[in-house]
């Protein structure tokens, strides 16, 4: 009607461009945008304001469509033009200013983000006054970069003195001071302060009920984030039914159809698999993708990350070959709709490396690591978070794989990229320098590993401070170090120290206050006191299945250490009835026993059954897997030829699917060849455990725990009493010492051997005095924070 050069036609024109970039249909609105772009600088010239305009849609659709380089590349060019032709204090100039620094932010490139926000901030606080709402808007997108940065401290300052600042001018109830407070109780929860981000949420969704409504979006968004924070602290039963209800209300106010509605069930799916419900979580994200397809199409982005959450609910339940599988279609299907480049079929095809990596291939997954790695490197750039992440991933390849000192070198490499791009203090290179340190124990550099992981605890301002989860992470691991040089009593101290903070800053179902209190209880065990390890790992285990749920992973990971303690401590009746526990929670029954599903499952290589007997206590792989540990107790408690079949069905389900020389096949084949080394006869039985008095557990202040259902009632170890043998910091009681057959201490366990004194050398037990004809274990390099830092271990008082 008008042709083709109205301004109506060319408007219609940039609406429909930008419909199809709002539902992400890249292709079509940057072809739209590019030929609109050619058609104003044909109609009006290069530099009239309409075709600036058009190319600032441009650059916002590469940014959109994930072509980070081409999006800034445009940015920057229209900067320059803008600056040229409207000038550096246009207002078109700054929101094209402000555009760019979101695509960096986008991007990943969170610290030169901030930096272009802050510097926006200065200029729009000079030209438009530090109260307008833009200047406050690029104040509140600095601080956001910041904490996406890692710069934790910074941005909870700049944060705080918005929020100020927002109440000053436009009073509490103000919903750009509400969205502040949101961000702010954000922050701390990336901070690791769960505790104090739901405190602020809790206050938040109860203000936000009040001046906006309970059926305000405003108000959905809020008790969703505060379901999060619950998660985050370990309270996944309250999230799940705080999502519940949040579903039940979201499908009344928006109709059983509305993406709200579907993200609120995706959530929940989340929520229930973390409390260990994992077939319940499957069929809720299978009806999700159905849903999800049938109303927004297979190619929609949401219904293909259902698929891959779906995926890898399927490895969490040792279904390794069918995630595989699915994560192979994913490939295949983002590559079709997005093309190879695209961040989306990058990330799904390091989430196929992922699933070979867990089940068991870590030759195939290196090959699928590197090929990413190289592909996001030259879209993304070699120091991009997602670049740095797949260097993480290779190096945890090669660590599963046994091939410690390559981790160890390539997690170096890693580091220095990290912290060069990320900073010191981001928590990715904390996590690096947390895994270098698993991978330098591992190899055998145990002083290394101390010096490498001692200074994390300089970043570390207080309690509350950010950060103090990786330093809980990073302290446990390094008190693994310091008992395996010797140095047990200041290993207790130091995870004890960590284990009372982390309880009281963070919470008792905390993920890195179950890791501390573990790590204590596990050291404990390998110590004098076994009994107390035991007493500690069944109160934890008691508080993990209350928040988090019975079979959830931090309940089962515990639920393995306390199994681990109870052999230690000469209960081994106990110890079985744990682990035999453990897989009838995680597998069907159908079977004589829970033994005999574990065993009939390695002897058909089922990937549920060996993924569940692979599982180990503890953050470093130097104790026995949780089908070799079974087997363990099965000797001790007077069943060899129970656990000979076992480990016989270990070795068979093992070797078929795991690659050759793989370090659990190699645990499994050692075990047999030590149990077939040791004929029963050989094992004197004053050596075996003895029968504890009842109230063993009395003699600690504490009830002990009630016999599993169905099973004889557990049995404890006797007190230790004095003894002149056995190893450094073992139970110094004759009734404890190891037959041959027996699972060693965790600092002979690791598949390195450690460098021993002079033979004349003798270790005195700190705790008993007793003098020990095993060498002394050096520590060349003692860190003085684990004294300074250190507090009385929890259970002590």
């Amino acid at each position: 009607m008008f042709g083709p050069d109205h301004p109506s036609t060319l408007h219609c024109r940039r609406e429909r461009a930008s419909a199809w970039r709002e539902s992400d249909e890249h292709a079509l609105a940057l072809a739209e945008f590019a030929s609109l772009a050619a058609d104003h600088t044909r109609i009006n010239g290069p530099d009239h304001p309409q075709t600036l305009e058009i190319r600032q849609d441009l650059a916002r659709s590469y940014a959109q469509a994930g072509d980070h380089r081409r999006a800034t590349e445009a940015f920057v060019a229209l900067i320059a033009d803008r600056c040229r032709i409207q000038g550096p204090d246009h207002w078109g100039t700054l929101d094209t200013r402000w555009w760019h620094a979101f695509a960096r932010d986008s991007a990943g490139d969170h610290r030169l983000a901030g930096e272009l926000f802050d510097a926006l901030a200065a200029d729009r606080a000079r030209i438009l006054g530090s109260d307008h709402l833009e200047t406050l808007h690029a104040r509140q997108c600095h601080a956001t970069s910041c904490r996406a940065a890692g710069n934790l401290r910074q941005a909870l300052r700049l944060f705080e003195t918005l929020l100020a600042d927002r109440v000053r001018i436009a009073g509490p109830d103000h919903p750009e001071t509400l969205n502040t407070r949101l961000l702010l109780a954000w922050t701390h929860r990336t901070s690791g302060n769960h505790l104090r981000s739901i405190r602020l949420n809790e206050a938040l969704v109860r203000d936000r009920i009040r001046i906006q409504g309970p059926d305000h979006p405003a108000v959905f968004t809020a008790r969703s984030i505060l379901a999060t924070d619950r998660g985050f602290a370990g309270l996944h039963r309250r999230a799940v039914a705080d999502r519940e209800q949040l579903a039940t209300d979201s499908a009344r106010v928006h109709g059983p159809e509305h993406p709200d509605r579907f993200l609120e069930r995706s959530l929940l799916a989340q929520e229930v698999r973390e409390t260990g419900e994992l077939d319940r979580a499957g069929d809720l994200l299978a009806r999700l993708v159905t849903d999800r397809t049938r109303s927004q199409g297979p190619d929609h982005p949401s219904t293909l990350d259902e698929r891959a959450e779906l995926a890898y609910i399927r490895r969490l339940a040792g279904r390794h070959h069918q995630e595989v599988a699915e994560s192979q279609a994913l490939v295949a299907d983002h590559e079709r709709v997005h093309g190879p480049d695209h961040p989306a079929a990058l990330t799904a095809r390091s989430n196929l490396a992922h699933a070979l990596r867990h089940g068991w291939r870590h030759h195939r997954a290196q090959v699928m690591y590197q090929s990413v790695l190289a592909d996001r490197g030259r879209v993304l750039g070699a120091d991009h978070p997602d670049t740095l992440d797949v260097r993480d991933s290779i190096a945890r390849n090669l660590f599963d794989a046994g091939r410690h000192a390559e981790a160890a070198a390539y997690y170096r490499d890693a580091l220095a990229l990290a912290g060069e791009a990320l900073g010191p203090e981001h928590s990715t290179v904390r996590e690096l320098r947390r895994d270098l340190g698993k991978a330098l124990i591992l190899s055998g550099a145990l002083d290394a590993a101390v010096a490498e992981l001692s200074p994390m605890a300089d970043d570390w301002d207080g309690p509350s401070g950010p950060g103090l989860p990786d330093l809980v992470h990073a302290g446990c691991v390094l008190a693994y170090a310091l008992h395996l040089t010797g140095e047990q009593q200041a290993a207790l101290r130091l995870v004890g120290g960590l284990a009372t903070t982390a309880t009281a800053a963070l919470g008792g179902p905390d993920e890195a206050t179950v890791t501390a209190r573990t790590s204590h209880a596990l050291l404990l065990a390998e110590g004098t006191r076994p009994l107390r390890a035991v007493v500690r790992l069944e109160e934890l285990a008691e508080t993990c299945a209350e928040s988090a749920g019975p079979r959830s992973r931090p309940t089962l990971d515990v639920r393995r250490s306390l199994a681990h303690a109870r052999l230690r401590a000469g209960d081994a009746d106990g110890a079985v009835q744990v682990y035999e526990r453990i897989i009838a929670d995680r597998t069907t029954v159908g079977y004589a026993s829970p033994t005999a599903v574990l065993l009939a499952g390695h002897a058909d290589a089922h990937d549920v059954a060996v993924s569940i007997g692979a599982q180990r206590p503890g953050p470093l792989p130097v104790f026995p897997s949780l089908a070799v540990g079974l087997a363990h107790a099965l000797v001790a408690a007077g069943r060899r030829d129970a656990a000979r079949e076992l480990l016989a069905a270990v070795c068979t389900g093992r070797e078929a699917l795991m690659d050759p020389g793989h370090p659990l096949a190699a645990e499994g084949r050692t075990a047999l060849a030590r149990l077939d080394r040791t004929a029963p006869e050989t094992e004197p039985e004053q050596e075996r455990p003895l029968k504890p008095p009842a109230a063993a557990g009395a003699q600690l202040g504490r009830t002990p725990a009630a016999p599993l259902p169905g099973s004889a009632p557990a049995r404890r170890a006797a007190p230790p009493g004095p003894s002149s043998s056995g190893p450094p910091g073992a139970p110094a009681s004759p009734c404890w010492r190891s037959p041959p057959w027996a699972p060693p201490p965790i600092w002979s366990c690791a598949s390195f051997p450690p460098a021993a004194p002079p033979a004349s050398t003798t270790a005195t037990s700190p705790a008993s005095g007793s003098s020990s004809p095993w060498p002394a274990m050096p520590c060349s390099i003692r860190p003085s924070w684990t004294t300074t830092r250190a507090a009385s271990p929890p259970g002590s008082r």
